[in-house]
């Protein structure tokens, strides 16, 4: 096949369309979370705004925060780093700058699809090892992990306690 501009940007678009697919499929799943207020964000003014800003409210407090989604079909099949692609430096200090100041601030995955899926998240002050680690290490610094289904009570006590 001839290389044209043309074609170059039909795989741009395909490229694009299957990574939004894929946090589609995430936001899907988030926001069927009961009993808490979620907003999708896709701010073009500003750079590094997350995804998504939620709410909720406990017996003691109401808790209001940040997750920037992340989405991958299957983890690597040859071990090795797991890379981050398109987490930008300017979603990771935003995320860090928000987090300092007392935000609830996340990074949410999705890895595969389904009953295989596994649902992360990572806390603020761990930003900067994503994208640096083994899929290992990546499961044990994560403040949440589930198989199949995302576990709602058990991610909203998980935030609670990981301000």
């Amino acid at each position: 096949m001839e290389n044209t501009a043309s074609n170059v940007f039909d795989i741009y678009i395909t490229r694009e369309n299957d990574s939004v697919t894929t946090e589609s499929y995430l936001w899907g799943k988030l926001k069927k979370w009961p009993k808490a207020d979620l907003e999708r964000h896709e701010d073009k003014l500003r750079f590094g705004i997350p995804d998504v800003s939620f709410g909720f409210k406990t017996s003691k407090r109401k808790i209001g925060g940040w997750i920037e989604q992340k989405a991958f079909k299957a983890w690597p099949k040859k071990g090795g780093v797991v890379k981050f692609h398109n987490f930008k430096s300017t979603q990771k200090r935003w995320l860090t700058r928000r987090g300092k100041t007392g935000g609830y601030c996340y990074v949410m995955a999705v890895i595969g699809r389904g009953d295989l899926a596994q649902y992360l998240l990572w806390h603020w002050s761990d930003m900067d090892q994503l994208g640096e680690l083994p899929r290992a290490d990546l499961e044990d610094l994560a403040i949440y992990h589930t198989r199949g289904a995302i576990d709602f009570p058990l991610l909203a006590r998980t935030i609670r306690l990981n301000p």
